[in-house]
């Protein structure tokens, strides 16, 4: 990297995990990129995180440390954070994620040499308690349209850790609040790949733990506060929430007529509902079957 280098800001939205915590601040103060500002959002913790952070916050100048009065709730801690700093470059980081050495120098390389590059991401492994699963297939999306690399996005993503990736600070403010819904992460980066190109490098990684709140769609969902429809056909949600950012909510596809957005959110959709869909009816149908069978009484 060069002497002078483009401040990057990295937030990490935490609560009750200070253990984790620790190692994700860690892994960002060990990379080889020192342009970094970090940002910890403490949601109201009652454990030894407080502590932790202001410890952290006179230690590392490059630090800082907002603690909110009252739990906001998980997605409302994200999405207050993404106004704070001032980087060209933005990052998420999970209080009980980590990224490998490189990380960011990687990722900030790839952006300064591409304007038409949003987003720069590490391939995603995930720590499950039994087992290390590195991701597949990386997301990289390098079509020219804004439009088609929202239709690869969709038709690619699994775990979405491409979220996490280094983002440019415009392309930030641009994409719309993060919404408390099932898929909302895709929801977001599918605007960041309306708005650029998306890449990911496989020498690098963003690690993150599988468990608790993340093991499922339907712990997703009950963590958040979300309801039936949500926390028991996740799938069909994600689709909708999908099509509705694109037909009607987003302003990032302000630019499009009504047409050519209802087509864009057709497309999306279908690709979303080629994947899930099949397992979203066989969802459909146990549920059902356990419901009758509750209802007449059959073992």
């Amino acid at each position: 990297m060069e002497s002078i280098s483009p401040l990057v800001t990295v937030v990490v939205p935490t609560y009750q995990r200070p253990k984790t915590l620790q190692r994700a601040i860690e892994s960002v103060l060990m990379q080889d990129y020192d342009n970094v500002e970090i940002i910890i959002g403490d949601n109201a913790s009652t454990d030894g995180t407080e502590a932790l952070c202001r410890d952290l916050q006179q230690r590392h100048p490059n630090i800082t440390y907002i603690r909110r009065p009252a739990n906001v709730g998980a997605t409302a801690n994200f999405e207050l954070l993404r106004s704070e700093g001032t980087g060209k470059y933005f990052a998420f980081l999970g209080d009980d994620d980590w990224f490998s050495p490189g990380y960011l120098s990687t990722c900030v390389a790839a952006l300064e040499a591409d304007p038409q590059v949003a987003v720069a991401a590490g391939r995603s492994v995930y720590h499950h308690p039994d087992k290390v699963v590195a991701e597949a297939d990386p997301i990289s999306l390098t079509a020219e349209t804004g439009q088609d690399r929202v239709v690869d996005y969709y038709r690619l993503v699994r775990a979405n850790g491409v979220f996490y990736g280094v983002v440019r600070s415009d392309v930030n403010a641009r994409v719309g609040a993060l919404r408390n819904c099932q898929g909302a992460d895709m929801v977001h980066v599918a605007e960041r790949a309306y708005l650029g190109k998306i890449l990911t490098f496989e020498q690098v990684s963003i690690n993150r733990a599988v468990g608790g709140a993340t093991v499922n769609l339907a712990n997703v969902a009950r963590s958040l506060g979300l309801g039936w429809f949500e926390t028991y056909v996740p799938q069909l949600a994600i689709m909708w929430w999908a099509v509705r950012d694109i037909a009607l909510d987003s302003p990032v596809y302000a630019n499009l007529t009504r047409p050519a957005r209802g087509l864009l959110a057709a497309r999306a959709g279908w690709a979303v509902g080629r994947r899930f869909l099949p397992e979203a009816a066989g969802k459909a149908v146990r549920l059902a079957t356990g419901s009758l069978r509750g209802l007449v009484g059959q073992p």
